[in-house]
């Protein structure tokens, strides 16, 4: 207990299984950054399509399937290559 104080960490009540503690990188993005990471959100889909694309298909994963998104992207000379979620029955 006395090297684990010493070396600056705590020791709580809890489980740890097959793990080890080591030092990981602290992650300093500026806001800038972090709203160009968000933008591969599903919330921000539309803003997203590329009027220039040669390709019409438009390709992503699940999150960002809806019905209504599937109704407007042909009208919009876009097709649909978004993901949907696996069933049971269709994997």
């Amino acid at each position: 207990m006395i090297h684990i104080d010493a070396a600056g960490f705590s020791v709580r009540k809890g489980q740890i299984v097959d793990a080890a503690i080591v030092p990981v990188l602290k992650q300093r993005n500026t806001r800038e950054e972090n709203r160009q990471i968000k933008a591969g959100d599903s919330q921000v889909f539309e803003e997203r399509l590329d009027k220039n694309n040669s390709n019409g298909s438009v390709w992503a994963d699940s999150a960002c399937h809806s019905v209504k998104r599937e109704a407007a992207l042909p009208g919009a000379h876009y097709r649909s290559q978004i993901h949907r979620k696996s069933t049971r029955k269709r994997p």
